[in-house]
């Protein structure tokens, strides 16, 4: 099952981005994103808006990855649950390089990215939806998952 989800990461471009203001009012945003091993999701975005201060004062978030598709027994993609948190100084090298590796047409607009705020998102729950199996069929899991010593 991880590498359908890997594959989901690799393939899709775009994710939509669930956060909560100070009084809990949802609001959702659709923005770039690459992964790392570890299924850390970065994405970049202005400071100044609405869902990176929400992400500022209140890291939890929720996340819908999906590529499109034709017909509700295509759907297949990630739902997921984690904590966002700004990248900094040899974190947000390494951020950049990830982020830069998926979207190459990025370098060219390096300057206006080191104005921008750079996030990671590290998954603690991950869904798995494929109606190709079946309709409704999923899997999920804590992440990342227990060890089998249970430490």
């Amino acid at each position: 099952m991880m590498d359908s989800v890997r594959y989901v990461l690799d393939q899709v471009n775009v994710m939509s981005l669930a956060t909560a203001d100070e009084h809990g009012t949802p609001y959702a945003a659709n923005v770039y994103f690459a992964a790392d091993e570890q299924l850390n999701i970065y994405f970049v975005s202005s400071a100044s808006t609405a869902h990176s201060q929400h992400v500022l004062s209140r890291a939890e978030v929720a996340i819908t990855i999906y590529p499109e598709v034709d017909g509700y027994r295509k759907i297949h993609g990630l739902q997921l649950r984690g904590c966002a948190t700004p990248v900094a100084g040899d974190a947000w090298e390494a951020a950049w390089e990830i982020y830069l590796n998926k979207f190459t047409f990025v370098a060219k607009l390096a300057a206006m990215v080191k104005s921008q705020q750079v996030f990671c998102c590290k998954p603690h729950w991950i869904r798995f939806i494929d109606n190709r199996v079946a309709f409704g069929h999923k899997w999920e899991t804590v992440w990342p998952p227990p060890s089998p010593s249970g430490r």
